[in-house]
């Protein structure tokens, strides 16, 4: 007997068949159509079912029944579940590892094309009645080849991050890697022993590693500032790998964008100084924090100064902490 905890967020477009799935529970399925039940809500619906599954909501394992042996997470990640703490109650956690891997490549490069010819901002401007864009301000917008940039992944090396760099090369571009065991693979990538270079040498930068206490912030404040003021940081795994955001902005004029629960997107433009770049460069390994994302988009380089008052505003504290409030 099985139970999903939370069918709408799997389901969100009723078009799933969830019959081989029954069948696998032994032909009893129960199904909850709410997309993000409580810990105490999933301990309930659980109750009588040997399989639980869910997607992308936190689990308290020690809430779960006995009768509970197995939870699927229908995600890539592990980060909703206690993985030891289901191992003390003999509770098998397995996940969908590679469900998605075309679909997030194809995403990331999607991102890296726009922003090469500016697609998004001149779609707005069109949108307005705008065509400046094409006409007398040419300029304003940044227009480059992706032939001989350079694209660099952050734990780059795993199903999609090998995506990623297989259609960046077919484009022309270097691929740099950096992971704790990552190593040059001729005709793919080259490693980097040191976050710092991979981000120092990239135009754009696109995060591929598990999230973990030691991943957790990973693109922080010191690590924005080892960039290039013209790079792009893109993020289609969870927010929590990014620093505060409105922290970020007053450092360079990097373009950060990033999707969270691969759906929602964010992203700024903001400018700064190369000067930032290079002390950032010079500060050694970047360090951590966190970040938090919700749906929204940032493109107008009008909204620098409004942005970077905010910042002013945020004070010593947010700085602590490091959490981005928006």
């Amino acid at each position: 007997m099985g139970v999903v905890i939370n069918a709408g967020r799997l389901d969100f477009d009723a078009k799933l068949d969830f019959t081989k799935l029954k069948d696998a529970c032994g032909g009893t399925l129960t199904m909850h159509n709410d997309s993000t039940p409580t810990p105490a809500q999933i301990a309930e619906r659980a109750k009588g079912h040997a399989v639980v599954i869910s997607k992308e909501v936190p689990v308290d394992v020690n809430l779960l029944p006995d009768t509970v042996k197995l939870i699927c997470e229908a995600g890539t990640g592990y980060n909703n579940i206690d993985l030891a703490a289901a191992k003390a109650r003999g509770i098998t956690v397995c996940n969908v590892a590679g469900y998605s891997s075309d679909a997030v490549a194809h995403l990331v490069l999607t991102f890296v094309l726009n922003f090469s010819a500016s697609i998004v901002p001149q779609h707005v401007a069109l949108a307005k009645g705008d065509r400046s864009l094409f006409t007398s301000s040419l300029g304003k917008t940044p227009h480059f080849e992706l032939t001989g940039k350079t694209i660099g992944l952050v734990g780059g090396t795993g199903g999609i991050g090998s995506k990623v760099a297989t259609i960046a090369k077919v484009l022309g571009m270097n691929v740099l890697v950096w992971s704790r065991s990552a190593k040059t693979e001729p005709g793919k990538w080259e490693a980097r022993a040191e976050l710092k270079d991979l981000l120092a040498e990239s135009d754009f930068v696109s995060i591929h590693c598990p999230l973990s206490d030691s991943t957790k912030g990973i693109i922080d404040a010191d690590a924005i500032r080892c960039m290039k003021p013209t790079a792009y940081v893109i993020n289609t795994a969870v927010s929590l790998f990014l620093f505060s955001y409105v922290w970020a902005i007053k450092l360079t004029s990097c373009f950060v964008l990033f999707t969270e629960g691969r759906g929602d997107q964010r992203g700024g433009s903001h400018r700064g100084t190369q000067e930032g770049h290079d002390r950032g460069c010079r500060s050694g390994r970047p360090g951590s924090g966190t970040a938090r994302g919700r749906i929204g988009a940032v493109h107008a380089p009008e909204r620098d100064a409004h942005a970077a008052r905010r910042v002013e505003k945020a004070g010593d504290a947010s700085a602590a902490d490091g959490h981005g409030r928006r």
